[in-house]
Parts: structure tokens; C-alpha cells; sequence
């Protein structure tokens, strides 16, 4: 007898392949992990340009105080900022997003400097500067930087 003759094999070695039960619970399996790949990777996503605009910020920051300490007032003049740092991307309006912004209030240019930075998902990340006070964080730009909007921020923000 020849075994590899289809004729000779016995009822329970031909059925040695998968149903087609079993071949859906695979693909069951597999597109679930994938959904959940895929999600995690949207939220790592977000998380690093969060993070990205944070870190534009806390550069721009240092380079507004260098800016400071050289000329005794902020700076909001796109070119002065980037012959201190050339790697940062400033604008008056935050086009594209992860432009630093820069805003000062026309009577305290000596005194404090905000900025902030839109993500490419639409977050807003903003950061106050003061000479005498420090710094202070929020998770949302208002439309002017007063002391009163600032009040409201916190150095824990960021941290969420």
C-alpha cells in the first residue's frame, strides 16, 4: 500500500484541518488586539505632542529670561527669539500648530510674558513668566494674560 495515495488514508487523518469555527475565533482575536493597538497607539500619540508642546514651551521660557536678562524687557519679535533659539517655531497666532506664541500685555513687557502652543490635535498648553513671581502653568490659553486669568492656573496641570 502506498500512504501517500488520498485513497488510503484513514477517515481520521483527513480531518486535520481547521473548521471554519475555529478560523473565525482566530480572526475574532486578532481584530480585538488590533483595535486595542490601535487606540493605545492614538493616546501615546497625543501624549508625546502634549508633551512636545510642554517642552517648546519650557525652551521658550528660557529664552524669553535669557531675552530679559540681555535687554531688560520680553520679547514677542520672531526674530530676536530665534537668533537666542533657532530650533523653536514662533507666531503671532499659533499657525501651524506647534508654533510657540507669545503675548504680552503692552504695560508689563518689563514684568511678564506669556506663550503658548497648540497641539496637532487642538490642545492648547500655556505658561506664564514673571520676573517677580515665577512660573505658572495652564492647560488652556485665554484670550489675554492678566493677572486675573493667570491666578486661576497651577503648576500641577501639566502633570495629569
Amino acid at each position: 500500500m502506498n500512504p501517500f495515495m488520498p485513497g488510503d488514508l484513514s477517515s481520521s487523518a483527513r480531518e486535520r484541518g481547521f473548521s471554519l469555527v475555529e478560523l473565525m475565533v482566530v480572526l475574532l482575536v486578532l481584530a480585538i488586539l488590533m483595535g486595542v493597538g490601535i487606540v493605545s497607539y492614538a493616546r501615546m500619540t497625543q501624549i508625546a505632542d502634549d508633551k512636545g508642546a510642554q517642552l517648546d514651551l519650557l525652551t521658550a521660557v528660557k529664552v524669553e529670561a535669557l531675552q530679559h536678562l540681555e535687554a531688560g524687557a520680553f520679547s514677542s519679535d520672531e526674530n530676536v527669539l530665534l537668533e537666542l533659539e533657532p530650533t523653536l517655531r514662533f507666531s503671532d497666532d499659533g499657525d501651524p500648530p506647534g508654533t510657540v506664541v507669545v503675548r504680552l500685555e503692552d504695560d508689563r513687557t518689563e514684568i511678564d510674558v506669556c506663550l503658548f502652543a497648540q497641539t496637532r490635535n487642538g490642545d492648547w498648553f500655556a505658561m506664564y513668566h514673571s520676573v517677580s513671581t515665577g512660573e505658572l502653568y495652564a492647560e488652556s490659553a485665554p484670550v489675554a494674560c492678566t493677572p486675573g486669568n493667570v491666578a486661576s492656573w497651577s503648576q500641577e496641570s501639566w502633570q495629569g
